[in-house]
C-alpha cells in the first residue's frame, strides 16, 4: 500500500533536510517527528499527555534496534514534536520502522502508560527528506482518526558546528532577587525583562552589528562583506549563523527579538522557540513557569516589549519573525515541580539531537543562566579541560552574565556531542556573583 506524502508542510521541510546524494543514507536510521493530530482525549482531567516511541523491527517483528522516545507533551490532542532521534543500527532489506503513540502515566499513580495506535513502515520505503502523514492502527489492525506526521533525514553537512548561547538580559525576577522582594519573586508569572534587561540587549546588538554593518547604517544596515569585517572566526560565524533559536519564557524571546535584531537570519528565516530550552526548574524558581501557549506567547511578548519601548514599528517588526514552532501546548514545568538531574538531562538530548541535524555550520541560541551552565557540564570534553583549564573553569563554575554572548565548538559526530573550545564574544564573561 502506497505510503501517504505530505507537501504542504512548508516550515517542516526547513531545517533538518539535507541533499540525499550521501551514502551515509545506508547508516543509522534518523527519524524526525513533526507533530501528531486527532488523538484521543483518554485522561479524566486534561486531553491527553502523548510520546512517541520508535524503533526498528524485523521481519519476524524482533527488536533489532534499541527503543527511542520523544519526551512527552502535556495536554493536548496535536503536539507538535519537531523531534529528531538516531536509531543506532544499520537496517536490511526487510526491517521496518515502529512508531507506537502512548498516553503517559505517572508510574506507580495512574498506572502504565495508555496505549494509542501504531505505525509501521519497511524502511526501505521511507525516502529520505520525504514528509509522511500517516494513520495510527489500534490494537486490532484498524485504521484511527489519530495520525502522525514524521520524515527519515540522512545526515547534516557537517558534525562540527559553532553554537552561540546568548543569556537573556535581566528580567524582574532578577531585579527582585537582588533587592530580596520575596512578593515579586513568588509571582507564579512568567517574568519579563526590566528596563536594565531591554537596554543589555539593546547594547549586545550595538556591539556586534558596527562590526559588520557600514558606518551609519545601523538601523538599515549595508552589511561588509564578512571576511573584509573581521578577521575573527568566531565573530564572522556568528554573522554567519544560519538558524536561531530561543527559550519559550518571555525574557528569552524579548533578549533575541533585541540582541539580533537586523542580523539577516533574523529577517530572513525568523526565530524559532525551542520548549526544551527553557530555563530550568529549581525549588521556588516561579519565573520558570509559562504563561501562555501558541500565538499568546508572541502577544505576551510584544504587550512585554511595548510596555518598556512604547507601541510602533520597532515591536511589530520583531513579533513578525517570531515562530511559536513547538510550544502549542504546556511547556513549562508546573510550579511545584524541581527538575532533577535525568530530566534536565533528557531536556539538553533533545536539543541536542535537533541541533546536530540542523544544516548550518552555527547556530544562536538565546536561554537561562542554569541551563547554559548545565549544558556546558553534560558536553565539555577533557581534552578542553586539558589544553584550557583556565577557559574550562570558567565556563563550569560560572552563569553566563545577562546579555553575555558565549561562542561553543562542538563536535557531534559521537553518540554524545562534545565543546572543544569556547570563546567570549563582544566584551562579555560571567556574571560577577
Amino acid at each position: 500500500k502506497k505510503i501517504a506524502v505530505r507537501e504542504d508542510l512548508g516550515p517542516f521541510n526547513q531545517g533538518c533536510t539535507v541533499p540525499t546524494n550521501s551514502a551515509e543514507v545506508g547508516r543509522n536510521l534518523v527519524i524526525q517527528i513533526l507533530k501528531a493530530t486527532n488523538l484521543p482525549k483518554l485522561d479524566v482531567v486534561g486531553h491527553s499527555d502523548p510520546f512517541v516511541r520508535m524503533w526498528v523491527i524485523n521481519s519476524k517483528d524482533k527488536d533489532v534496534s534499541d527503543r527511542y522516545s520523544t519526551l512527552v507533551h502535556n495536554d493536548t490532542g496535536n503536539p507538535i514534536y519537531n523531534s529528531v532521534r538516531e536509531i543506532e543500527c544499520t537496517p536490511s532489506g526487510d526491517d521496518a520502522l515502529r512508531l507506537d503513540m502512548y498516553d503517559y502515566d505517572i508510574p506507580g499513580v495512574q498506572g502504565s502508560d495508555d496505549f494509542m495506535g501504531r505505525i509501521c513502515v519497511p524502511v526501505k520505503d521511507l525516502v529520505p527528506n520525504q514528509v509522511y502523514d500517516l494513520p495510527l492502527r489500534n490494537k486490532k489492525g484498524k485504521e484511527t482518526p489519530a495520525r502522525i506526521i514524521f520524515k527519515r533525514i540522512v545526515s547534516p553537512p557537517t558534525l562540527r558546528k559553532r553554537v552561540y548561547v546568548i543569556r537573556h538580559g535581566e528580567s524582574k525576577w532578577n531585579e527582585a532577587q537582588e533587592s530580596s522582594n520575596l512578593a515579586d519573586m513568588l509571582k507564579p508569572v512568567d517574568h519579563a525583562l526590566n528596563e536594565v534587561g531591554v537596554q543589555q540587549a539593546q547594547g549586545l546588538e550595538a556591539r556586534w552589528k558596527p562590526i559588520f554593518a557600514q558606518e551609519g547604517t545601523l538601523e538599515s544596515p549595508v552589511w561588509k562583506d564578512v571576511d573584509a569585517a573581521t578577521q575573527d572566526v568566531w565573530e564572522a560565524d556568528f554573522f554567519r549563523a544560519g538558524a536561531m533559536f530561543a527559550s519559550p519564557l518571555t525574557r528569552a524571546g524579548e533578549t533575541a527579538l533585541l540582541d539580533l535584531k537586523g542580523h539577516p537570519t533574523l529577517s530572513q528565516q525568523g526565530l524559532t522557540l525551542l520548549r526544551n530550552l527553557r530555563e530550568v526548574k529549581i525549588v521556588g524558581g516561579q519565573d520558570t513557569v509559562g504563561k501562555e501557549v501558541g500565538d499568546a506567547t508572541k502577544v505576551r511578548v510584544k504587550k512585554e516589549l511595548e510596555s518598556v519601548l512604547g507601541e510602533g514599528p520597532q515591536v511589530d517588526d520583531c513579533l513578525a519573525y517570531l515562530d511559536v514552532n513547538d510550544c502549542t501546548s504546556e511547556w513549562w514545568s508546573n510550579a511545584t515541580d524541581v527538575e532533577v538531574g535525568p530530566a534536565v538531562k533528557d531536556r539538553l538530548n533533545d536539543v541536542t539531537s535537533f541541533l546536530k541535524f540542523q544544516n548550518s555550520p552555527s547556530i544562536i541560541l538565546v536561554g537561562h543562566s542554569l541551563y547554559f551552565r548545565e549544558f556546558v557540564r553534560a558536553y565539555l570534553a577533557p581534552e578542553f579541560s586539558q589544553e584550557d583549564p583556565e577557559m574550562a573553569k570558567k565556563i563550569w563554575d560560572n552563569k553566563l552574565a545577562n546579555a553575555a554572548c558565549l561562542g561553543l565548538d562542538m563536535d557531534f559526530s559521537a553518540k554524545t556531542p562534545s565543546i572543544l573550545r569556547a570563546k567570549f564574544l563582544f566584551g562579555t564573561t560571567v556574571a560577577d556573583h
